[in-house]
Order: structure tokens, then sequence, then C-alpha cells
């Protein structure tokens, strides 16, 4: 009877949905590329700081975040599934656009990219935690020089 408790108890775990606490998240990667034009913005964000790079230049522009910022950032957000994610093989190349996360946990990571239709989504990555990413970066974009 007590083994049978048990195998219920492991089954009932890994059946829960995995949601990730903010402080496992040590760092999100997000951005895209565009074909012709090789225009790369990505975000770089943290528990502490969000970082914006255009073109690969060497200049950067970073601005503190808050708890309450990256806790509303990564609300949500399943590790699980997220791992499940393939990249894309479609290439990135004339007028067709790239876009990429990579989550990192502690030494974990996982990174999915995907050609850049916006009609097509993000491939199966969580769409509310891409648009939040997007949002974020967007800001970024109007405020950093």
């Amino acid at each position: 009877m007590k083994s049978l408790f048990i195998v219920c108890v492991i089954a009932a775990l890994l059946s829960c949905e995995h949601t990730v606490d903010p402080e496992s998240i040590t760092q999100i990667e997000y951005g895209y590329t565009f074909g012709f034009t090789g225009a790369t913005y990505k975000l770089i964000i943290d528990p502490k700081k969000e970082i914006f790079v255009y073109a690969n230049r060497l200049d950067k522009c970073e601005r503190a975040i808050t708890i309450a910022e990256w806790s509303k950032l990564v609300e949500g957000f399943n590790w699980k599934a997220f791992k499940k994610v393939k990249s894309s093989n479609e290439p990135v190349c004339c007028d067709i656009g790239g876009a990429g996360v990579k989550v990192t946990l502690g030494t974990q990571s996982h990174e999915v990219y995907w050609s850049y239709y916006p009609s097509k989504g993000s491939k199966g990555v969580q769409e509310d935690f891409i648009k939040k990413l997007s949002e974020r970066l967007t800001n970024l974009m109007k405020i950093c020089p």
C-alpha cells in the first residue's frame, strides 16, 4: 500500500505543469534580424538589468529593472514546454527575417530560432512570453540612442 502511495505521488508530481520561479531564470536573450538590411536587435535581460544591442555595435544601452518587472516578465513561463520546442530550419536571408529566444536557468539553457513571419507566430514558444519580450525590446529601442 505504501509503494502504491509513493507511485501516485511521483506520477502526480510529474504530470504537473512546470512553471519557473523568477529566481530560477538567470538570463533571457531575445532578438531578431532582418535579411537584406542585416539589422539585428537584441535584448539581454536578467533579474537586475536589461541591455539593448543594435546591429552588433560596441555601444549598448543598459537599464535597471525591478524585481516586480522581472516577476511579471517570467510569470507563467513553462520551462518544460519550452525545452520541447525545436528551432526552425528555415534560412534567414533576402526579405525573410529571423527571431529567437534563449532562456538560461543556472547552467542549463535552451534556445529556439524561427523565421520571422508575424502570421506564423513563434513556432510553439509561449506567445504571451514572446509578446512581453517583444514589448520590452520595442520600448528600449525607443529610449536608447
